[in-house]
């Protein structure tokens, strides 16, 4: 689309900068397919034609663009000093895309060992007035790299506080995800209800039409029926065949019902589907989280000297309550889980009903282990005794008789 576009904008790139823009989303669109020598060549053109109409916002963006195209190809020299430009010209004009830079510009530099550099650009963007400018993706990515550089100094204090600013992130991007999943979910509904509506208004119309025409072939058959009587066995059998037609119409209408009926339960499923993947995805993030937390504690040379701080990093993960909106999420996607478990096996504890719900969303031992907090083989074991709580034998499946449990 941008290509087709392209000599009709060329036309005035002198005063205009769609042309250059055009060029620049072609890049993109490259990039994004992994043909970066190609993506190049665009980013390249557009960066020459920016520049020479002054165009300096976008200038810095292809620059930038540009620069991280050398960075996927590790000529990181190169890719510094494109970088390094398009940051000092992101910085003076207070652009919104200066946090993406800033984080391309310190990975070069972390991977060219230019650890003062890094020191300039993390101080610089912590002196930056406004940081509500910035989307918390960008902000998220950008405290990765502080964390890896304070990690490289063996600061490990800094490294932890760029970690509780990386869940507060998570958090909120989590939260703005969720609403907007929410509200998609609802117009949806709404967009199906609506539809309902209509069909119920229409079947009603179609209705009193056909409670109209059988009401005028009545009166007329009346007033004729006087007139001419000789013709009152013709008549009656007119009105049987307008009576067939009527049945047969109520059974088309029986049968669009029952055709409505499926594609409703079959539209429930659907939303079903969401929530189990949401619930997944939700319980795959605090896993993949506490491992993450748990990995860098655990290669920290100086764990005893910052005991305090991973200690309020633990408290803080703990207080954020992730299990209970996980159960919300769970139970609206498996309502009677609980119950009917329960029912089966009523000699389970509170315990082993929430190991069960782990084992229901089908999560590896080393997954549920990072949800528990426990070890490997803690889990193992565990499955192993919820096995002879439930008087399974050896060769029944545990997953599986949990799994069936609706």
């Amino acid at each position: 689309m941008y290509q087709e576009c392209l000599p009709k904008f060329a036309k005035d790139k002198i005063n205009s900068p769609n042309y250059y823009l055009a060029l620049l989303n072609i890049g993109d669109c490259y990039f994004e397919l992994k043909q970066h020598d190609k993506a190049a060549l665009f980013y390249q053109d557009a960066a020459k034609g920016l520049k020479a109409i002054n165009n300096t916002e976008f200038y810095i963006l292809a620059s930038g663009r540009l620069g991280k195209i050398y960075s996927e190809k590790k000529k990181y020299a190169n890719a510094k000093e494109l970088l390094q430009t398009s940051f000092d010209g992101a910085y003076s004009l207070k652009s919104t895309r200066l946090m993406e830079i800033s984080t391309d510009l310190m990975f070069v530099l972390r991977q060219m060992g230019e650890l003062t550099a890094m020191q300039q650009v993390i101080q610089k963007m912590d002196d930056f007035p406004d940081q509500s400018i910035f989307n918390l993706e960008d902000k998220l990515y950008f405290q990765k790299e502080k964390a890896l550089y304070y990690k490289t100094q063996n600061n490990f204090q800094m490294a932890n506080r760029s970690l509780e600013n990386i869940i507060q992130f998570q958090d909120s991007i989590y939260q703005l995800n969720a609403q907007q999943t929410a509200d998609d979910i609802q117009a949806k509904y709404q967009t199906k209800i609506q539809k309902q509506e209509n069909v119920l208004l229409e079947n009603q119309i179609k209705n009193n039409r056909i409670f109209i025409v059988l009401i005028s072939l009545l009166f007329i058959i009346i007033a004729l029926g006087v007139y001419y009587f000789y013709k009152i066995k013709f008549y009656k059998l007119n009105l049987q065949a307008k009576r067939a037609e009527v049945l047969e119409r109520e059974q088309e209408l029986l049968v669009a019902q029952s055709k409505f009926d499926k594609q409703n339960i079959k539209n429930l499923d659907e939303i079903a589907e969401l929530k189990q993947r949401e619930l997944t995805a939700l319980t795959m993030q605090y896993a993949s989280l506490q491992e993450t937390l748990n990995t860098i504690i655990s290669e920290s040379p100086k764990a005893e000297a910052n005991s305090k701080l991973i200690k309020n990093i633990k408290n803080a993960i703990s207080q954020t309550d992730y299990w209970s909106e996980f159960i919300i999420k769970f139970s609206q996607v498996h309502p009677n889980f609980h119950q009917n478990l329960k029912a089966k096996y009523p000699s389970l504890t509170q315990k082993d009903s929430s190991f069960c719900t782990l084992i229901k969303l089908n999560l590896s031992n080393k997954e549920i282990a990072n949800m528990m907090q426990v070890s490997h083989s803690s889990i193992i074991s565990k499955k192993y005794l919820l096995k002879r709580k439930l008087g399974l034998k050896e060769d029944e499946d545990l997953i599986a008789i949990i799994s069936a449990i609706e």
